[in-house]
Protein backbone atom coordinates (compact mmCIF):
# COMPACT_ATOMS: atom_id res chain seq x y z
CA UNK A 1 0.00 0.00 0.00
CA UNK A 2 1.36 3.28 -0.93
CA UNK A 3 0.95 4.95 2.87
CA UNK A 4 3.77 2.39 4.28
CA UNK A 5 5.90 4.53 2.04
CA UNK A 6 4.47 7.82 3.33
CA UNK A 7 4.11 7.25 6.80
CA UNK A 8 7.55 8.26 7.65
CA UNK A 9 7.55 11.40 5.49
CA UNK A 10 4.95 12.85 7.52
CA UNK A 11 6.86 12.95 10.30
CA UNK A 12 9.94 14.18 8.81
CA UNK A 13 10.82 18.03 9.44
CA UNK A 14 11.76 18.58 5.79
CA UNK A 15 8.99 16.72 3.64
CA UNK A 16 6.15 16.40 5.85
CA UNK A 17 4.74 19.09 3.69
CA UNK A 18 5.13 17.56 0.42
CA UNK A 19 4.24 13.83 2.13
CA UNK A 20 0.67 15.25 2.97
CA UNK A 21 -0.17 17.09 -0.26
CA UNK A 22 0.93 13.98 -2.20
CA UNK A 23 -1.39 12.23 0.03
CA UNK A 24 -4.18 14.41 -0.53
CA UNK A 25 -3.75 14.91 -4.14
CA UNK A 26 -3.64 10.68 -4.59
CA UNK A 27 -6.86 9.67 -2.21
CA UNK A 28 -9.58 10.18 -4.69
CA UNK A 29 -7.77 8.28 -7.08
CA UNK A 30 -7.55 5.25 -4.85
CA UNK A 31 -10.20 2.94 -5.84
CA UNK A 32 -9.40 0.71 -2.87
CA UNK A 33 -11.64 1.71 0.29
CA UNK A 34 -9.52 -0.49 2.75
CA UNK A 35 -6.33 1.49 1.37
CA UNK A 36 -7.98 4.92 0.98
CA UNK A 37 -9.08 4.70 4.68
CA UNK A 38 -5.60 3.63 5.58
CA UNK A 39 -4.41 6.18 3.87
CA UNK A 40 -6.79 9.05 4.84
CA UNK A 41 -5.96 8.02 8.90
CA UNK A 42 -2.54 8.45 7.79
CA UNK A 43 -2.48 12.28 6.81
CA UNK A 44 -2.27 14.37 9.72
CA UNK A 45 -5.23 16.58 8.97
CA UNK A 46 -5.49 19.94 10.82
CA UNK A 47 -9.17 20.80 10.50
CA UNK A 48 -12.40 19.98 9.18
CA UNK A 49 -12.06 22.26 5.95
CA UNK A 50 -8.87 20.34 4.52
CA UNK A 51 -11.10 16.48 5.12
CA UNK A 52 -13.75 17.83 3.30
CA UNK A 53 -11.87 19.11 0.27
CA UNK A 54 -10.82 15.33 -0.69
CA UNK A 55 -14.65 15.05 -1.49
CA UNK A 56 -14.38 17.48 -4.31
CA UNK A 57 -12.15 14.66 -6.37
CA UNK A 58 -14.17 12.27 -5.23
CA UNK A 59 -17.67 13.70 -6.54
CA UNK A 60 -16.06 14.07 -9.71
CA UNK A 61 -14.68 10.23 -9.89
CA UNK A 62 -18.47 9.54 -8.64
CA UNK A 63 -20.28 11.91 -11.17
CA UNK A 64 -18.32 10.79 -14.29
CA UNK A 65 -19.05 7.04 -13.25
CA UNK A 66 -22.69 7.61 -12.81
CA UNK A 67 -23.27 9.66 -16.37
CA UNK A 68 -21.46 6.38 -18.11
CA UNK A 69 -23.25 4.12 -16.22
CA UNK A 70 -26.98 6.55 -17.16
CA UNK A 71 -25.35 6.15 -21.12
CA UNK A 72 -25.71 2.03 -20.82
CA UNK A 73 -29.00 2.11 -19.37
CA UNK A 74 -30.23 2.41 -22.56
CA UNK A 75 -27.50 0.19 -24.39
CA UNK A 76 -28.52 -2.99 -25.86
CA UNK A 77 -24.61 -3.93 -25.90
CA UNK A 78 -23.70 -6.53 -23.49
CA UNK A 79 -22.89 -5.17 -20.19
CA UNK A 80 -19.43 -6.53 -19.88
CA UNK A 81 -18.56 -4.91 -23.25
CA UNK A 82 -16.02 -2.37 -22.05
CA UNK A 83 -16.70 1.42 -23.62
CA UNK A 84 -15.57 3.79 -21.29
CA UNK A 85 -12.57 5.19 -20.63
CA UNK A 86 -11.78 5.95 -16.76
CA UNK A 87 -10.61 9.78 -15.93
CA UNK A 88 -7.09 10.25 -15.71
CA UNK A 89 -6.16 7.25 -17.83
CA UNK A 90 -5.87 6.47 -21.31
CA UNK A 91 -6.30 3.16 -23.21
CA UNK A 92 -8.30 0.85 -20.65
CA UNK A 93 -11.73 0.97 -21.13
CA UNK A 94 -14.18 0.30 -18.08
CA UNK A 95 -16.86 -2.68 -18.52
CA UNK A 96 -20.13 -1.66 -16.10
CA UNK A 97 -19.53 -4.05 -13.97
CA UNK A 98 -16.17 -2.07 -12.98
CA UNK A 99 -18.52 0.99 -13.54
CA UNK A 100 -20.69 0.16 -10.52
CA UNK A 101 -17.85 -1.12 -8.35
CA UNK A 102 -16.14 2.42 -8.75
CA UNK A 103 -19.68 3.88 -7.77
CA UNK A 104 -19.77 1.68 -4.90
CA UNK A 105 -16.09 2.04 -3.86
CA UNK A 106 -16.64 5.99 -4.32
CA UNK A 107 -19.88 5.99 -2.44
CA UNK A 108 -18.12 4.28 0.65
CA UNK A 109 -15.21 6.98 0.31
CA UNK A 110 -17.28 9.43 0.84
CA UNK A 111 -19.42 8.37 3.29
CA UNK A 112 -16.13 7.62 5.47
CA UNK A 113 -15.06 11.29 4.92
CA UNK A 114 -18.12 12.77 6.28
CA UNK A 115 -18.27 10.53 8.87
CA UNK A 116 -14.98 11.59 9.81
CA UNK A 117 -15.79 15.05 9.40
CA UNK A 118 -18.61 14.71 12.09
CA UNK A 119 -16.38 12.71 14.19
CA UNK A 120 -13.83 15.81 14.41
CA UNK A 121 -16.61 18.69 14.57
CA UNK A 122 -18.23 16.94 17.59
CA UNK A 123 -15.50 16.57 19.29
CA UNK A 124 -14.16 20.16 18.18
CA UNK A 125 -14.83 23.51 18.29
CA UNK A 126 -13.19 25.55 15.26
CA UNK A 127 -13.31 29.27 13.64
CA UNK A 128 -15.24 29.58 10.76
CA UNK A 129 -12.37 29.76 8.84
CA UNK A 130 -11.45 26.12 8.92
CA UNK A 131 -15.11 25.62 8.34
CA UNK A 132 -14.72 26.31 4.53
CA UNK A 133 -16.91 23.66 2.78
CA UNK A 134 -16.96 25.64 -0.85
CA UNK A 135 -17.77 23.07 -3.01
CA UNK A 136 -18.07 20.06 -0.69
CA UNK A 137 -20.23 16.65 -1.33
CA UNK A 138 -21.39 15.09 1.87
CA UNK A 139 -23.47 11.76 1.02
CA UNK A 140 -25.29 9.36 2.80
CA UNK A 141 -23.54 9.88 6.47
CA UNK A 142 -24.27 11.38 10.36
CA UNK A 143 -23.21 14.84 10.85
CA UNK A 144 -25.78 15.24 13.47
CA UNK A 145 -24.70 16.97 16.73
CA UNK A 146 -21.78 18.39 14.50
CA UNK A 147 -20.88 22.00 15.29
CA UNK A 148 -20.94 23.51 11.77
CA UNK A 149 -21.75 27.30 13.36
CA UNK A 150 -20.04 30.03 10.80
CA UNK A 151 -19.25 27.51 7.90
CA UNK A 152 -18.74 28.75 4.21
CA UNK A 153 -21.22 25.91 2.25
CA UNK A 154 -21.15 27.47 -1.11
CA UNK A 155 -21.72 25.27 -3.30
CA UNK A 156 -21.84 22.47 -0.68
CA UNK A 157 -24.16 19.77 -1.58
CA UNK A 158 -25.66 17.44 1.24
CA UNK A 159 -27.16 14.32 -0.19
CA UNK A 160 -29.05 11.53 2.80
CA UNK A 161 -27.13 13.55 5.11
CA UNK A 162 -28.11 13.07 9.42
CA UNK A 163 -28.09 16.86 10.63
CA UNK A 164 -30.07 16.62 13.32
CA UNK A 165 -29.05 18.21 16.55
CA UNK A 166 -26.05 19.35 14.02
CA UNK A 167 -25.20 23.27 15.33
CA UNK A 168 -25.87 25.43 12.72
CA UNK A 169 -25.88 29.42 13.00
CA UNK A 170 -24.03 31.62 11.03
CA UNK A 171 -23.92 29.08 7.74
CA UNK A 172 -22.66 30.97 4.77
CA UNK A 173 -23.51 30.03 1.33
CA UNK A 174 -26.31 28.39 1.98
CA UNK A 175 -28.56 29.43 -0.93
CA UNK A 176 -26.55 28.16 -3.05
CA UNK A 177 -26.47 25.16 -1.64
CA UNK A 178 -28.05 21.89 -2.37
Amino acid sequence: MVQVDLRPFFQSDRYSEQASLLARLMLPQIANLDAFEDLYNSVPWHNPAEMAKITRGLKGELFYGLSELEKREGSTSSSSTPTATPIGHTGAQISKEELESMRDTLKAELKFVCTKVGETTRKNHYPKTELAFEGAFFDDCDLSHAVLNGADLTDAQFQFVILDGAHLTDITGFDTTF
